[in-house]
């Protein structure tokens, strides 16, 4: 019976992990009976049954568990415990993943690895939650120094990292607070303190490698811990009680250079199955954290500060009753009632605001936790002694507690009162200004729409006469055939001239009837109207030789009569000033014009797309200091005895394309001729007034 217990020695103890292990039938497990387990795991399962941290063991390459009762409430709260003869897959499936890659990692290299602030999602109440932890894996060695399991350990920070995350939450101003901490665990054993285990977290909080550490006294290695740390030590070894503190300042020197910073220290006392006594110590470096926590005190104190001497109006109001906690002078001075307002009622101090919304957007803010923004806002106020009206840009902003309640207001404003009677001034202004304008707009639609009957009715009273002329003079010369030839010169004279009248009157009448109603604007095929000029000016084309090139032109909107004489006249232009003796070659071609060109060329549209397109011919051309002059209604560049025309062709263009919300404009071809350039819009959009 006496060699049956020290067999079970490691799983004697009083825990409920140690019974349950005892009452299990493991003659079934791929471990055998308890007698056949080697040293190694026994020993190992004795410190994590006796320990107070977290622990589990990953044992064998069949990967069976072990955890010990300070571990229960992790499973037990996903009702996963007890847990007994079964791999750690088979007891939290959806942590696996999680936590196979690093055991695998310490079973075939035989380091261990060290992780903080690791977020593992545990079930509870059939539900995931995450959790933070401090975790570390470190080898078990089995008798031939091989690994054959992993010890698990780790401490749940969850609290601690969610109130860090509320201070990030509530102070913006310092979301840098919180990093990482360093976390190192050392195992020691006797009234020496010899270490016994340590990990590599803790070998680099004190510039010490593990095997530097390992066999030798604590003291031996930070003699400058000993008048501090050994009478706790101690007390936890031999009493069981466990110790703990908080952002303990902390001094060590490797090698003449010191280190020193802030640590929380939790030491507890572990027994090995021997019986022999030692203790376990989690440290964690707190260092930056502490030293964060003092900027922090000091940087509100800054804060206040800056408040205090602040150039324009700040308050801070506490509690849904609005009582003032803060108020600079920039803002007492608004108040105009004295500097005793500290403490106060808000509305106490500005009875006058009852009226005015201004307390009812303050409750909002506050009982909603959203900002309140007003500009240009007429606030009346009590100053010396009667009631006066000022204009603020002012801010409501919900100021939040640690745990993300509403506590108070701040407000912040900037007086605007000059800046807007001013901009009242100039309103009154533009508003008769404009109205002036408005006047004036409509005379000028009246004077045009007088213009364009004049010109409709002169342009028509107008042919009448000059077809009697051109009729007489044609009937004349039937009659005179055996007149003398100077007279017949005469007579086509006055045909001629009649004709070219008739023609230009014409023409004068139809630039004047040119418009673009809504109504008229359709979907127009540009490939579809090239091939109706075509059709209209066959014979020409086939007189003149010439050859007209154009493929994958777009659909745009627009008045589908008015793009069709638009193209006409393009390529009738082309046609009449070709060159003697070769045949013209007309070329269009369309690209989609750049959004970075539209304010060069003043488009009205700043959305959609413009078409550019390109009429290229390899006629006579022009001189480029007359590319505008050709637009212009009744210019030529040649005399008539050279070139037929009235004069009004481009000019219709133009007139078209800005009827369309487009640019036209034309260049010299430096291989000869004229390139015109036609920008058209997509789409005819509104333009907005």
């Amino acid at each position: 019976m006496q060699a049956l217990n020290n067999v079970f020695h490691f799983i004697r103890g009083s825990g409920e992990m140690s019974m349950l292990i005892r009452g299990f039938d493991w003659s079934q497990s791929s471990l055998g009976k308890p007698e056949q387990w080697p040293l190694s795991l026994r020993t190992v399962l004795g410190i994590v049954l006796n320990s107070g941290f977290p622990m589990f063991l990953y044992w064998g390459n069949d990967g069976i568990c072990f955890y010990n009762d300070a571990y229960i409430p992790v499973l037990g709260k996903a009702g996963k415990h007890p847990s007994i003869n079964k791999t750690y897959k088979e007891i939290s499936p959806e942590t696996w993943h999680l936590v196979s890659p690093y055991i695998m990692q310490v079973m075939e290299t035989g380091e261990p690895i060290q992780l903080e602030n690791q977020l593992i999602p545990l079930s509870e109440n059939n539900k995931k939650e995450d959790h933070f932890w401090t975790l570390s894996y470190s080898p078990v060695f089995d008798e031939a120094g091989l690994v054959n399991g992993v010890l698990a350990s780790g401490i749940e920070i969850t609290e601690r990292i969610q109130a860090v995350h509320k201070l990030e939450e509530s102070e913006k101003r310092f979301q840098n607070l919180v990093q990482k901490a360093t976390v190192g665990i050392i195992v020691m054993s006797d009234e020496n303190m010899t270490v016994e285990i340590v990990n590599d977290a803790y070998g680099k909080l004190i510039d010490k490698s593990p095997d530097e550490l390992i066999g030798k006294s604590l003291f031996e290695i930070i003699p400058e811990a000993e008048p501090y740390f050994r009478q706790i030590a101690n007390k936890v070894r031999t009493e069981g009680k466990s110790f703990s503190t908080f952002d303990q300042p902390y001094s060590i020197h490797n090698e003449g250079n010191r280190k020193s910073g802030f640590l929380n220290l939790i030491c507890q006392q572990y027994k090995e199955p021997d019986g022999k006594e030692g203790i376990m110590v989690l440290c964690q470096d707190v260092t930056e954290q502490v030293i964060a926590q003092k900027k922090m005190e000091e940087s509100e104190q800054r804060a206040h500060s800056i408040v205090e001497s602040a150039p324009f109006p700040i308050g801070v109001y506490i509690g849904r009753e609005m009582r003032i906690a803060l108020a600079n002078q920039a803002i007492i001075d608004v108040w105009g009632k004295g500097n005793d307002v500290i403490g106060k009622l808000y509305s106490e101090i500005l009875p006058e605001l009852d009226n005015q919304e201004i307390f009812g957007q303050l409750d909002h803010v506050f009982t909603q936790g959203k900002a309140f923004h007003a500009r240009n806002q007429r606030v009346d106020i009590v100053v010396d002694g009667r009631l006066q009206s000022f204009y603020f840009n002012y801010s409501f902003t919900p100021l939040f507690d640690s745990e993300g309640h509403v506590y108070g207001v701040m407000n912040t404003a900037a007086e605007v009162t000059d800046q807007v009677l001013a901009r009242h001034k100039i309103e009154e202004i533009v508003a008769e200004r404009t109205k002036e304008l408005a006047e004036a707009n409509s005379n000028l639609q009246r004077s045009n729409a007088e213009l364009a009957q004049f010109a409709y009715i002169a342009s028509h009273d107008l042919q009448e006469p000059i077809r009697k002329v051109s009729t007489f003079a044609q009937m004349l010369e039937t009659n005179l055939q055996k007149t003398d030839e100077r007279s017949l010169h005469y007579v086509s004279k006055i045909k001629d001239s009649a004709g070219r009248m008739l023609v230009l009157i014409r023409d004068v009448l139809a630039y004047s009837q040119l418009s673009k109603k809504a109504e008229m604007i359709k979907p127009i095929r540009l490939g579809q109207v090239m091939e109706e000029v075509k059709n209209d000016l066959d014979l020409l084309i086939e007189q003149k030789m010439a050859e007209i090139i154009y493929n994958d032109l777009p659909v745009i909107e627009g008045v589908p009569l008015q793009i069709l004489q638009l193209f006409a006249n393009l390529i009738t232009n082309a046609l009449k000033f070709s060159r003697k003796d070769v045949s013209p070659v007309i070329a269009v071609s369309c690209t989609v014009l750049e959004k970075s060109r539209h304010a060069h060329y003043q488009l009205p549209f700043t959305k959609g797309t413009y078409y550019e397109l390109e009429v290229k011919d390899n006629g006579i051309g022009f001189r480029q200091e007359h590319a505008e002059q050709i637009f212009n209604i009744f210019q030529r560049l040649h005399g008539k005895n050279e070139y037929e025309g009235t004069g009004i062709g481009l000019a219709m263009c133009k007139k078209i394309v800005q009827n369309h919300h487009g640019h036209i404009y034309a260049t010299s071809n430096p291989e000869g001729g004229a390139i015109f350039h036609v920008i058209l819009p997509e789409k005819q959009l509104r333009i907005p007034e």
